[in-house]
């Protein structure tokens, strides 16, 4: 899937982040991710892409997306997200 050509228009200037679902059982959403980014750096936009993959939520389930990012713990957040994410 790509973005519709006369909505990348929109995004000129603009600073998008992507945050990419992951689950390998059912699809890779980083790749379309990257797609997506290429497409919006062509556009003129400032684009941030994020991997999440070997983060843990709470419960030590694997984060696979942005509500899953919500659920890390406060000392992974502190060491490995807080500059990365939030300049």
């Amino acid at each position: 899937m790509s973005i519709h050509r006369g909505a990348l228009r929109l995004f000129q200037g603009k600073r998008v982040r992507i945050f990419p679902h992951h689950d390998a059982r059912r699809f890779n959403g980083f790749d379309a991710a990257r797609r997506w980014e290429a497409q919006l750096r062509g556009a003129g936009a400032i684009v941030d892409c994020f991997e999440l993959t070997g983060l843990t939520r709470n419960d030590g389930q694997a984060v696979s997306d942005l509500n899953d990012l919500c659920l890390v713990s406060h000392e992974q957040w502190q060491e490995e997200l807080r500059g990365p994410i939030l300049p």
